[in-house]
């Protein structure tokens, strides 16, 4: 392996182009220029008319789980000693990978939810914004609701690979060997156009996660894609 690129795209789908309707999803990708660890991120905001802010709940969750990612992997990587101590815990100890993942998560769910709240009170919707849901979300309820968006994240660190999910969506995994799989476990409750979401009362104990020993199984490349009606959304990083 010589050298890493990570990129991330997101294209406006063709019929919220002939609808005139903003694009729900965001993405975001990173590469901390040293070559310790890699970040893919994607959010699907919701398209129901009840998620009038989806567009902004999709970019706020990417943008709060990039620095709450950073943050992660730049204290794992402090010094060599902490950095060992980790990859022994995460890979061993199922008690300190479910506490450690949780802990991240709960982080990533918290500052969404502050960041949404924040921008609602800055920006309270008006009446024809809320359409028919108005009654739904007067008085401030339900604000998170109208921001839903599903997410899916990947931090690569030197020895593991990291990946976060909650809604629909599949993240792919390739190895040198040419096998591919989909390591994240599925929600059953993903159906159809059903899906869980960020802003789901349960969201803390349904984020679901997956920790890639990455000294035992040899990375190609991973993706991060979601799909819906129009495949719209990629996020790559890809090995030279």
């Amino acid at each position: 392996m010589s050298q890493v690129y990570t990129f991330h795209e997101t294209v406006r789908g063709h019929l919220h182009v002939m609808k005139e309707i903003p694009c729900e999803d965001y993405s975001e990708s990173f590469s901390d220029g040293n070559g310790r660890y890699y970040i893919a991120i994607v959010a699907d905001g919701h398209g129901s008319k009840a998620c009038f802010r989806s567009n902004y709940g999709s970019e706020i969750a990417t943008k709060v789980t990039l620095e709450c990612l950073q943050k992660f992997a730049e204290t794992t990587l402090i010094s060599e000693e902490i950095e060992d101590r980790f990859y022994r815990d995460i890979f061993s100890n199922l008690r300190y990978r479910q506490m450690t993942i949780k802990q991240l998560t709960d982080t990533i769910i918290a500052e969404w939810h502050d960041r949404v709240l924040a921008d609602y009170n800055n920006n309270p919707p008006e009446p024809e914004e809320m359409g028919e849901s108005v009654a739904e979300y007067e008085d401030g309820k339900n604000v998170a609701h109208i921001y839903g968006t599903t997410l899916i994240a990947a931090l690569q660190l030197p020895k593991c690979l990291l990946l976060l999910h909650q809604g629909d969506g599949r993240c792919d995994v390739f190895y040198t060997d040419g096998s591919i799989e989909q390591p994240i476990p599925w929600d059953s409750r993903c159906e159809g156009t059903t899906t869980t979401s960020l802003c789901d009362e349960d969201v803390s104990e349904s984020f679901r996660s997956c920790v890639i020993n990455l000294t035992e199984n040899e990375l190609l490349s991973f993706s991060v894609c979601f799909i819906c009606m129009v495949y719209h959304t990629y996020l790559y990083t890809m090995y030279a």
